[in-house]
């Protein structure tokens, strides 16, 4: 009768132990699966965190490394924006100025057909592009090119 109580109370003391580290396992499974969803407060579950013991210890740990995990994908998420954003800003710099020279330019061809003399002057002494800084056609497309996937990623 001792031996079986014994047994007992040795069964219930070891499942106090295995247990909640089994469920901590099963959380991390399921986080290196990438159920990342699971994040949050809720990962661990209803599982008992007491700092008193390894086992706590092991809990809380675990809990801080998945806030941190959220707070650096939060934070890179944000980073990533900003570099989309800058790389939008940087392509339209670009072709702002080209669109105004283009424009420029028809205004003073337009002038120039119809002998509008003056008005051809006025417009090339706004200036024009110096050679140096003219872009071939090829890496004009690229440019809007890329300034239209970076809309659409919008």
């Amino acid at each position: 009768m001792i031996f079986l109580a014994a047994l007992i109370i040795g069964a219930r003391f070891s499942r106090s132990i295995t247990h909640p580290i089994a469920q901590l396992i099963k959380k991390m499974r399921n986080i290196e699966k990438g159920d990342l969803d699971k994040l949050e407060e809720a990962a661990l579950g209803n599982v008992p965190i007491s700092p008193q013991n390894e086992v706590g210890l092991l809990h809380r740990t675990f809990k801080m490394m998945l806030q941190r995990i959220r707070e650096l994908i939060d934070e890179n998420y944000a980073k990533q924006l900003v570099i989309r954003e800058t790389e939008l800003k940087a392509l339209q710099a670009q072709i702002n100025p080209h669109f105004l020279y283009n424009t420029l330019e028809s205004i003073n061809w337009l002038a120039k057909v119809q002998k509008q003399r003056q008005i051809s002057e006025m417009v090339e002494a706004l200036g024009f592009p110096q050679a140096s800084t003219q872009v071939n056609l090829e890496v004009e497309i690229q440019n809007i090119l890329q300034l239209i996937s970076l809309v659409s990623r919008q």
